[in-house]
């Protein structure tokens, strides 16, 4: 059996699999309280490859930092729904519209692109809960997003079969409130 899986920000597109794929930080910009600040639609990128006969699941886990895994300025305590806080809420594991000005942070899943391999068709699905516009398929309107902050794995994309280097593309987002502290916020995640 084999398994490949990376996780990155970039493809070169030189060779269609995971040698192409490198980078590890995404960067949300300024964010205020006046609109949504969102990466591309392909911020982050997800690649696997498996001939198990019953396929492979795709789960991400916030790491915990003073127990959170909000995106949040390292070190500070985050007090549940504050907006006062140096963490930002985040959107939860139900997908939500992220409003400028309520205080949120979530991912969505932008598309799964199977045309790298070559080998399956569509054998990975994204969960409705990160499905951004409800389509996963590259056609991003009004995005919704979700982010598991509580430390536990989070399913984001699964399938039954095998898989022939299918990538998975990110977008994340995020808004403050008026009275969001300023700071230098981050979050770290792991993909299994």
């Amino acid at each position: 059996e084999q398994l490949q899986f990376c996780v990155g920000t970039t493809d070169s597109g030189a060779s269609s699999d995971c040698t192409d794929i490198s980078g590890t930080a995404i960067n949300l910009g300024v964010v205020d309280s006046g609109a949504v600040s969102a990466t591309s639609d392909t911020a982050g990128l997800a690649m696997i490859r498996t001939n198990a006969v019953n396929g492979a699941t795709i789960s991400y886990k916030a790491e915990q930092n003073t127990s959170s895994g909000k995106l949040k300025v390292a070190g500070a305590a985050c007090s549940g729904v504050a907006v006062t806080d140096q963490c930002f809420n985040s959107t939860g594991t139900t997908q939500a519209t992220i409003s400028a000005g309520t205080e949120a942070f979530g991912m969505a899943i932008t598309d799964i692109n199977n045309s790298n391999g070559g080998g399956t068709n569509d054998n990975l699905t994204c969960d409705t809960n990160y499905d951004g516009d409800g389509s996963c398929d590259g056609t991003v309107g009004a995005v919704q997003y979700a982010w598991d902050d509580t430390g536990v794995f989070d399913t984001i994309a699964t399938s039954s079969t095998v898989l022939d280097d299918e990538l998975i593309t990110l977008k994340f987002a995020a808004t403050a409130a008026a009275t969001t502290p300023t700071g230098l916020y981050s979050t770290t995640a792991n993909f299994v």
